[in-house]
């Protein structure tokens, strides 16, 4: 469910960046500059909260043992 919200959010946000900095499509090249930062956003955030997921993981796996 977090992962549907947060693609919807996601994309919402998207094209509000378009609308605002690549009006009428005049320089391609902020389409390009708005995609890569978005990407680059969500692995820099989802990166920490894979790894602290593993590390929730682990904990459960040893209190089960």
């Amino acid at each position: 469910m977090a992962g549907t919200i947060s693609g919807t959010i996601s994309t919402s946000v998207l094209g509000a960046l378009l609308a605002k900095y690549d009006k009428g499509d005049e320089y391609p090249q902020n389409a390009g500059y708005i995609v890569g930062g978005c990407v680059i956003f969500s692995y820099l955030t989802c990166g920490p909260i894979f790894i602290w997921s593993g590390i929730e993981y682990k904990k459960e796996l040893e209190i089960r043992k």
